[in-house]
């Protein structure tokens, strides 16, 4: 038992020298196994101790258990690559695929109404493939296809659009609404950086068209 006790310090001395977070909770949780025969097997076992052992094992198995989930190799489909590429390249594939579950994907046909001119949008919109007609008074003044958002101005503003946003064609797009995207700000800066960017880079393009 002087022997496991001897080893469980060495693991520990060990633990706190490296660097690497999985290898400092690997070496945690072998030492404090080491160290639970010590505490049971004697004339009177320390039972306190054993709780708080047992304990750290469990945060730190917890904890690994995570680390080793994120760090497993992701895979991105055809169209998330194609949209990871175009729009959002300076988020991890992780960072994609976190972000594109908040979001709803959506089609409509030629003709069909995506924003309705006079109405505060509580969404954003990303349109994936097709082409946008944006009319006012019935004119079209502008297209919007693929990699370009639609209504953000009254999203950011939370001011009326100032125009019908209108399907060209056949149009695939994405849609976050504004509270879930919130929720995965709160839980993600980076990827709320990236969005913020994204969204600055694209009202000033139509600002200059």
């Amino acid at each position: 038992m002087e022997a496991l006790f001897f080893l469980a310090n060495v693991l520990f001395c060990l633990a706190y020298a490296v660097r690497n977070i999985m290898w400092l909770r690997t070496l945690t949780i072998t030492a404090s196994l080491c160290v639970l025969p010590y505490f049971y097997f004697r004339t009177e076992p320390l039972y306190s101790v054993l709780f708080w052992e047992v304990l750290f094992i469990l945060i730190n198995a917890y904890n690994l258990t995570i680390l080793i989930l994120e760090q497993r190799k992701v895979y991105l489909s055809d169209d998330q690559q194609r949209l990871h590429e175009q729009v959002f390249s300076s988020l991890t594939p992780r960072e994609m695929l976190t972000l594109l579950k908040s979001a709803q994907w959506k089609e409509a046909v030629a003709g069909e109404i995506l924003i309705t001119k006079g109405v505060v949008i509580d969404e954003l919109q990303l349109i994936f493939h097709g082409t946008v007609n944006v009319e006012v008074n019935g004119e079209v003044v502008t297209q919007i296809s693929g990699g370009g958002f639609v209504g953000e101005m009254s999203y950011v503003t939370g001011q009326p659009t100032s125009a019908n946003v209108v399907a060209a064609n056949l149009t695939r797009y994405l849609v976050w609404p504004r509270d879930k995207l919130e929720k995965l700000y709160s839980q993600n800066s980076a990827i709320k950086s990236v969005m913020q960017d994204v969204l600055s880079c694209d009202m000033a393009k139509k600002l200059r068209q």
